[in-house]
């Protein structure tokens, strides 16, 4: 069985290389990694092509136009793997990531569950994460079972289930891509199977900013249900919207007054402006 890495990169020079290293530190090494530039105007692909000339296994692939949807498909066309392995740029995977994708997939659920997930934590965290100790007690994180949703950072397919699918997605930065994926695997009969042991670390950084500033990266779902037309979904995804309003307040609140290069809380840091580290492309987007 081959096994591809795609991560997807759009002016991610500081983070980049730590998403790479917890890539290449596997129990079982991927066959090939495949990191899309996305049309970076920092010195991203400089710093791939210099783990990519120390490393075979890397590949660096580049795709001018912008967005999450063209950078996935970029990726997944370019895999040459049985099994499609996607993560973030500022996101860090578990050392028996490809390894448990692996066991997933020659196991006897591999032929039933062509879709693979697992836990997307958020790192630098602070000691007390009310949502994160919630999450971490659910029968679904202790012992596994079918999900019906794929997250973004840590989002695994066979090949074949990617071709059943790939025509078929919308091409949209402002929805939830990952959801669309999803929604496309069910509706083609690839379930989803979500595993404990497929575990990654995702970046907090977005989180700390409110809910007022994610306001259209919130909006998501809306959009992805409006443009598939789809009233039950769009009814779902209105009555969703409060919930996500206030899990993302709870999450504001959690890490922007903490600080992880001192490991210390900061309040006063709720009341000062920051500038987002990676922008949104869903900013620049109206409801």
């Amino acid at each position: 069985m081959k096994l591809s890495a795609v991560v997807p990169a759009y002016n991610e020079e500081s983070a980049v290389g730590r998403c790479i290293e917890s890539l290449l530190n596997q129990t079982r090494p991927f066959d090939e990694i495949i990191i899309v530039d996305n049309a970076s105007t920092d010195s991203t692909a400089a710093v791939v092509s210099s783990y990519a000339a120390r490393n075979p296994s890397i590949r660096l692939v580049s795709e001018s136009v912008p967005g999450i949807y063209h950078a996935r498909r970029a990726g997944f066309d370019a895999a040459t793997g049985d099994v499609l392995a996607r993560t973030d740029a500022d996101s860090v995977v578990s050392p028996r990531w490809a390894e448990a994708i692996e066991a997933h997939f020659a196991g006897p659920r591999g032929s039933e569950y062509q879709a693979l997930t697992g836990p997307g934590q958020f790192g630098e965290s602070p000691p007390f994460d009310p949502l994160r100790k919630l999450e971490s007690r659910s029968k679904l994180f202790e012992k596994g079972g079918e999900g019906l949703k794929l997250i973004g950072p840590n989002m695994v397919m066979s090949v074949n289930a990617w071709r059943d699918i790939r025509d078929d997605l919308i091409d949209d930065n402002a929805i939830f891509e990952d959801a669309d994926v999803s929604l496309r695997l069910l509706e083609t009969g690839h379930r989803i199977w979500f595993s404990p042991d497929v575990a990654i670390e995702q970046s907090p950084r977005q989180l700390r900013h409110s809910p007022w500033e994610n306001r259209q990266y919130l909006l998501g779902g809306y959009r992805l249900a409006r443009l598939r037309g789809d009233r039950k979904l769009l009814l779902l995804s209105l009555l969703d919207l409060p919930f996500r309003f206030v899990l993302y307040t709870i999450w504001w609140l959690t890490y922007r007054p903490w600080d992880p290069e001192t490991s210390t809380w900061r309040p006063h840091r709720l009341f000062i402006r920051l500038d987002r580290e990676h922008p949104l492309i869903s900013d620049s987007r109206s409801a």
